[in-house]
């Protein structure tokens, strides 16, 4: 049975979205008492596919926020990650560390390192492949790690935060639900649509 609803968890924890057979699955938001937050997809009760979690002001890594993949309750694959103090790291992430190529960048958007990290450690200095979307539409064709690189850069610009209110009823009246998701702008599809089709 599929179903958008409210649920108090014991505890304090929230979550407020879609279920499937009793499980939160598709779209949702999951709030802890601690106050940290995951608004994104959900799989088998599980954090699993495009997501953002925002740390709370409790925890060690208070004003962080991670925007990106997640499989089986973990930060894993394609993403980036925002410091409190305002710099970031985007590449690929395991564990919520940067595992593979990567970049970070300080607050003032300059690139500090970028190549490819272990761990969260970084290894050694490596440029990206090229991600100008020009060559797009010039190129006559885009080898596998061009297009690889393409399709990620848009997925890192393109995905946007959108808000939905749902009115739920109930015995005792009406209530407003917003729930916060994310969704990839129509020039980014149309840009990665593009780019498949070159390599194609």
């Amino acid at each position: 049975t599929n179903c958008f609803s409210a649920l108090n968890i014991d505890g304090g924890d929230k979550y407020v979205g879609e279920f499937k057979d009793n499980n939160f699955h598709g779209q949702g938001t999951y709030i802890y008492a601690s106050g940290e937050k995951y608004v994104g997809e959900f799989k088998d009760n599980n954090f699993h596919g495009q997501g953002t979690y925002i740390y709370g002001p409790n925890s060690e890594w208070a004003g962080d926020k991670y925007v990106g993949e997640f499989k089986d309750d973990k930060i894993k694959g394609q993403g980036t990650y925002f410091f409190s103090d305002g710099s970031k790291q985007i590449g690929e992430f395991t564990n919520a560390l940067l595992n593979g190529f990567g970049t970070y960048y300080s607050a003032d958007g300059t690139i500090v390192k970028q190549g490819i990290w272990k761990g969260g450690e970084f290894q050694y200095a490596k440029k990206p492949p090229s991600t100008n979307t020009t060559a797009i539409a010039s190129s006559t064709n885009l080898t596998s790690a061009e297009l690889a690189a393409l399709i990620i850069a848009n997925f890192n610009v393109g995905f946007h935060q959108y808000y939905e209110a749902t009115i739920v009823n109930s015995s005792g009246g009406t209530a407003t639900i917003s729930q916060e998701y994310w969704g990839l702008r129509l020039a980014n599809q149309q840009l990665i649509s593009i780019a498949v089709k070159k390599y194609l």
